[in-house]
């Protein structure tokens, strides 16, 4: 076990020193999605506002909610499910699309969930310019330090982003139906997360929030942009769900890195 621990850092630690590598990669894989497009990545900040903005208005209005106090909400867990659903899809077909150069150049494969990695933060700072002018029109950054609460969310989430991605990218190049499966459950996970619909409308202290791993990444994540401070048990329970999440992707890439080339 120490072994594997080892091996896994030392390659983290190679990665890293190619930094450039994978920061240029994702910085390529942006500009070759929107290639001859006026716009470029932008159209992800303006399709999402528009669906934020549509939808935000028909369940604020079906659900008697003031728009001022659910269009926010609706945005910032928006741009969480962005994350989540981004990471899940880029990881998918990592090695997929990069299957030329992972068979011919030996090259650390962990630059490649970096690379995820970095794409995920160039989409994140795209909507980020839906978040502040929303967090200023509604004052929402002048009410409470609570805002100052992002800065370990977003640390504990690029950790995720990164183990999350590793787990994903190796399984789904060893059972090939994977991807297929894994989209339906995201349907389903979104549907189950308070992305569009408030925790209030269930009792207090439901089971069905209890059950749900990502509600406490939502919550840590949201909270600190409408101005309130999260809870200490979100925080463990995220802090808790990353160290198991870091152990089982350890454990799934040393088993399996070396085999990679050969499922490709």
């Amino acid at each position: 076990m120490k072994t594997i621990f080892e091996s896994f850092f030392k390659e983290i630690k190679k990665s890293l020193e190619s930094s450039d590598f994978w920061i240029f990669s994702a910085k390529i894989n942006t500009y070759k999605r929107y290639r001859r497009s006026s716009i470029g990545p932008w159209w992800l900040t303006i399709n999402l506002l528009i669906f934020v903005l549509s939808v935000g208005l028909i369940w604020s209005i079906l659900w008697k909610i003031n728009l001022k106090v659910y269009l926010p909400f609706f945005l910032f867990g928006m741009v969480f499910w962005e994350i989540v659903s981004s990471t899940v899809n880029k990881s998918i077909s990592v090695f997929k699309l990069n299957e030329q150069l992972i068979k011919t150049v030996n090259v650390p494969k962990l630059n490649f969930n970096f690379q995820v990695s970095s794409i995920i933060l160039i989409n994140f700072l795209h909507n980020c310019l839906i978040i502040i002018p929303l967090g200023i029109l509604l004052n929402l950054f002048n009410s409470s330090f609570a805002i100052f609460m992002l800065i370990p969310t977003l640390i504990l989430f690029s950790i995720n982003v990164f183990f999350l991605s590793i787990i994903i990218s190796v399984l789904c190049v060893k059972f090939k139906d994977l991807d297929m499966i894994l989209e339906h459950i995201m349907r389903i996970i979104f549907l189950i997360t308070p992305i569009i619909w408030m925790p209030e409308i269930l009792p207090e202290k439901s089971l069905f929030l209890k059950i749900n791993f990502l509600y406490p990444y939502v919550e840590i994540f949201r909270s600190p942009l409408i101005g309130n401070f999260p809870d200490l048990s979100q925080y463990v329970s995220v802090i808790c769900v990353t160290i198991i999440l870091a152990f089982i992707s350890i454990i799934i890439y040393e088993k399996n890195k070396n085999k990679l080339v050969f499922w490709l």
